[in-house]
């Protein structure tokens, strides 16, 4: 540390007795059985948040146009009419027998009734013929007696000849009958009528458009619309204790044991300090304190009581 250094902060250290009206303690007679030791106090700050005004609130003049809506409307476009409509007749088509031919009674006249049958008819009687024969004649019939060697004529009687015909013979004799013939029927088809032609009058009704139209719903006008103002929210750093030079607690020169350090220097490297482990307090350790000191926000310059607190190792 240089002169200028020293003297800067023996005036910081007096301005800051001046505004507190602190007494500077005696060694031994402040705090029993321990030592003291001017640090650099950092200030400390804290962080506020706080509204500030960017554009103040107005009152502004806004106009607001007509609206309309849509609206449907039926527009005619021919008037109601009559129109009269031929109904035709209606017919039904239905089936009738009529008669061609009455029914009468006539005579009918019945033949005989014949069979068949055979019958033997002569067509020949039976006679005697004188037949020439050479020789003798047989039987008592020879009249004369010749010699052996002469024509004999023989009686010969030749019988009846028949023939055997088919005839008919009435079987039954004709008779007369009357008898009734039926009427004669035909079945036609015709159209009758089941209601006449008439002539209806009906109504054609109008026939529309549907037009679509706008309405005036609201009509345009003028209103006064306050537009809020708007603001902003920034952070600051408030000072909340000064800085400086300042007593504090600190261990005794008796008190730096190798083991202490050692303890030091393991809660530094475990915190990702670059310190040697040769369980002294040398120019190494100091800077990997002081970084340690800044960076927590603790009193820098000495061993503090507060930085073995922080660190996690028990003051002597």
């Amino acid at each position: 540390m240089t002169k200028f250094a020293v003297l800067t902060a023996l005036a910081i250290l007096c301005a800051d007795l001046a505004s507190s009206q602190i007494t500077v303690p005696v060694p031994g007679d402040a705090i029993p059985q321990g030592c003291l030791a001017q640090v650099a106090v950092p200030a400390v700050f804290a962080t506020v948040t706080e509204q500030m005004e960017k554009r103040q609130a107005t009152q502004d003049i806004v106009s607001i146009p007509a609206t309309f809506e849509s609206v449907e409307e039926q527009h005619l476009i021919r008037q109601e009419t009559t129109r009269l409509t031929v109904v035709p007749a209606v017919y039904e088509t239905v089936s009738e027998v009529i008669e061609v031919r009455p029914e009468y009674e006539e005579i009918v006249a019945i033949p005989g009734v014949y069979e068949s049958f055979e019958k033997d008819v002569l067509i020949r009687d039976a006679h005697t013929v004188w037949l020439r024969e050479t020789g003798s004649c047989d039987g008592d019939n020879s009249v004369t007696e010749a010699a052996a060697n002469r024509d004999v004529f023989c009686k010969i009687d030749v019988p009846a000849e028949y023939q055997t015909v088919r005839r008919l013979r009435l079987r039954s004799d004709p008779a007369i009958s009357r008898r009734t013939v039926p009427a004669v029927t035909k079945t036609i088809t015709k159209q009758v009528l089941i209601e006449p032609a008439r002539v209806i009058e009906e109504t054609v009704p109008g026939e529309y458009e549907t037009v679509i139209g706008r309405k005036l719903k609201a009509p345009a006008r003028h209103e006064f619309r306050e537009s809020p103002g708007s603001s902003v929210t920034i952070e600051k750093h408030v000072l909340t204790a000064d800085g400086g030079l300042k007593w504090r607690e600190v261990v005794c020169a008796t008190g730096i044991t190798p083991g202490l350090i050692d303890m030091i220097q393991t809660a530094l490297t475990d915190l990702g300090y670059s310190v040697p482990t040769d369980r002294k307090l040398g120019r190494e350790t100091w800077t990997a304190i002081e970084a340690y000191q800044r960076d927590e926000g603790l009193p820098i310059g000495g061993l503090t009581v507060m930085t073995l607190e922080s660190l996690g190792v028990s003051p002597p």
